[in-house]
């Protein structure tokens, strides 16, 4: 099945549904509606409304997109972000853990769960109420999707995963959570009154620090995997010219080939450098 009710959804819960281009068949399709919801942080740059877009979209070379259903924008200070809908399916967003603790009822938070990320990039950055509420909001849409919805089977990326402390998002508190779900599943809220936008992956004139994904491997060349802009002659070069963030991945020799080419292929793009060394 599909979250094809999800658009509908948050608006009912008062979030703003942005809908990125091709959202009806990404991700595979669930076996049933799923229950369990985590709350995550894209870590990514502090700056610009939208700009993990394309890596929640397509993934990144070590994980294929999407990295989650919905992905968070990071508006105004005041009011509420809007819910870029990215996959009516299953993304690839949890990774081991189970919820909830003792009960292991989700272990598969991919096939069983959905996830929002946040455009956040960490504790360094504030985080405010409005910002909270959002997400708060988007949980419940999510759960409403559900014939018995239930703000228990909500909450932090942390919490679901194992081993403990594989991962820190978000380090909000996961009760609040779980209770301003439950309490906006017995309240209605007022819809936007706008109609969803249909975005490209690609959000023109975003502001987006340009990451460069440099993939090595023992006895092969360096590549530099091109980000949103990178006129490149060398690593190096590049790096310094961009101010890229970068990314270095090692992979083992048979794992190599196989990830550029997803990589490849996943963006539409192509390897615009090969070196040895960097």
């Amino acid at each position: 099945m599909r979250l094809l009710g999800l658009p509908d959804a948050l608006r009912d819960f008062g979030v703003e549904p942005v809908l990125v281009a091709g959202w009806e068949t990404r991700g595979n399709e669930f076996d049933q509606t799923p229950r369990l919801h985590l709350r995550h942080w894209t870590a990514g740059p502090t700056k610009g409304r939208i700009p993990s877009l394309r890596t929640v979209t397509l993934g990144r070379p070590d994980l294929p997109g999407p990295l989650a259903q919905v992905l968070q924008s990071r508006e105004s200070s005041t009011g509420l972000d809007k819910a870029y809908v990215i996959a009516s399916g299953i993304a690839n967003h949890a990774g081991a853990g189970s919820w909830p603790k003792g009960d292991g009822a989700f272990t598969s938070g991919n096939r069983q769960g959905t996830g929002n990320e946040i455009e956040w990039s960490g504790p360094g950055e504030s985080f405010g109420s409005n910002r909270i509420e959002t997400s708060e909001r988007i949980a419940a849409a999510f759960q409403s999707l559900h014939p018995n919805p239930w703000g228990s089977f909500c909450c932090e990326h942390r919490e679901y995963a194992e081993p403990a402390g594989r991962k820190i998002d978000t380090n909000l508190n996961g009760n609040t959570f779980r209770v301003r779900v439950q309490t906006l599943l017995t309240k209605p809220t007022t819809e936007p009154t706008t109609e969803p936008i249909i975005e490209p992956i690609i959000e023109p004139n975003h502001e987006e620090v340009p990451e460069m994904f440099i993939m090595t491997c023992p006895g092969k060349p360096t590549r530099l995997v091109d980000g949103p802009t990178c006129p490149v002659i060398g690593v190096k070069t590049a790096i310094r010219a961009t101010a890229a963030k970068v990314i270095t991945i090692e992979h083992e020799p048979e794992d190599y080939d196989a990830r550029i080419n997803h990589h490849v292929e996943s963006l539409g793009r192509h390897i615009v450098a090969a070196i040895k060394g960097g």
